[in-house]
């Protein structure tokens, strides 16, 4: 699944959602440890960016958000769900 929305400013989101075979799930679950992921739910408040809904209630799994310094409204959050097996993209740029 992909789903862009982009502004002619060029402010918008995509967000990208991917189903994982066991094997996949595995090996990306292995990469995200290895990457220093965290585990899921997502803990972190910020006021400067807003979290897509449903993101909350995911428990199993691990999560990775990368805020840009330049301006904080701008980040991705890339989350692989254990129960779902689901590898998802969030990118909000503003």
């Amino acid at each position: 699944m992909l789903q862009d929305d982009w502004a002619f400013n060029g402010d918008g989101t995509t967000h990208v959602k991917a189903k994982l075979t066991d094997e996949q799930l595995n090996e990306i679950l292995q990469q995200a440890t290895d990457k220093n992921y965290k585990v899921l739910p997502v803990l972190e408040k910020y006021s400067e960016i807003s979290i897509p809904e449903g993101i909350a209630d995911m428990e199993n799994g691990y999560y990775q958000l990368d805020i840009d310094k330049d301006d904080p409204r701008d980040y991705t959050l890339t989350i692989i769900d254990s129960d779902k097996k689901e590898m998802i993209v969030y990118i909000w740029f503003m």
